[in-house]
């Protein structure tokens, strides 16, 4: 059975509501949540079929753009896309 909710309001009242409604939902939308996207080496070089090594051969010569500092260092999964896109 569907629910159904009743709304008894002005126009101009209802129509800044759904302006308002609309735009948080577009805002919200338009944001990246990087950690979905963050891959370590290992799951990197799995999510690309490739052994560690030839993955990290591949980040040494530019191809693979890795983030972070010292041991904590990350791969971004729509980087690697457009990586193996552009170099395939």
């Amino acid at each position: 059975m569907k629910k159904q909710i009743v709304i008894i309001a002005e126009r101009d009242d209802l129509k800044a509501a759904l302006k308002e409604i609309i735009s948080e939902d577009s805002k919200q939308s338009n944001k990246i949540d990087f950690e979905d996207d963050k891959l370590s080496l290992t799951r990197a070089s799995k999510f690309t079929g490739m052994s560690i090594p030839t993955f990290s051969k591949r980040v040494n010569e530019g191809i693979f753009k890795k983030h972070g500092t010292g041991r904590k260092i990350f791969f971004l999964k729509s980087e690697i896309i457009e990586a193996l896109k552009s170099n395939a």
